[in-house]
């Protein structure tokens, strides 16, 4: 990690170091850390980019704050995915909208909103089932798993669910 900072910091691309700090962090998280975003969130500002590249930093950081729980952590990731959403769509950006609705389905969850929860969740499944995408719930933790058995007890696309469900336990 550190040495994908150095590489970018070696560019002297102030856009690429922001990256490579929102790429370690993005892995914290998968690691299941909460990490600092102090060191490079702050530049980002309010615009947000054209969400082509693989690596956002301004979805990682929605991530961190949903990841810090706190109640003004939570309100700023609501507000955070809401523009990155509106964005997406306005971009007909169809894969970041999917991503962002899952995030936002977990952040309902987070606030105690069950059903705002699946009825954001259900249609990102119907979306991504002919797909196979795995990893656009599996990187979402355990909230997600929890949402998804949620929807297999009521019957939407079990098939699909069982399989996602077993990327968590792997």
């Amino acid at each position: 990690s550190q040495t994908a900072r150095d590489c970018a910091a070696e560019t002297g691309n102030a856009y690429i170091l922001l990256e490579a700090h929102s790429f370690v962090a993005r892995l914290a998280l998968l690691q299941g850390q909460v990490p600092d975003t102090s060191r490079w969130a702050g530049p980002l500002g309010d615009e947000i980019p054209v969400m082509l590249m693989l690596q956002i930093p301004h979805l990682t950081l929605a991530n961190v704050l949903l990841a810090q729980g706190t109640p003004d952590a939570l309100q700023k990731a609501g507000d955070l995915m809401a523009r990155l959403r509106q964005s997406a769509e306005a971009t007909y950006n169809t894969w970041r909208t999917m991503e962002i609705t899952a995030m936002q389905a977990v952040l309902k969850e987070t606030e105690g909103e069950q059903q705002a929860a699946l009825d954001l969740l259900e249609p990102v499944l119907v979306w991504a089932e002919p797909r196979g995408f795995i990893r656009l719930f599996a990187d979402l933790g355990p909230r997600m798993a929890g949402l998804l058995e949620r929807l297999y007890r009521q019957g939407v696309a079990s098939e699909y669910i069982t399989q996602i469900l077993a990327s968590f336990a792997t």
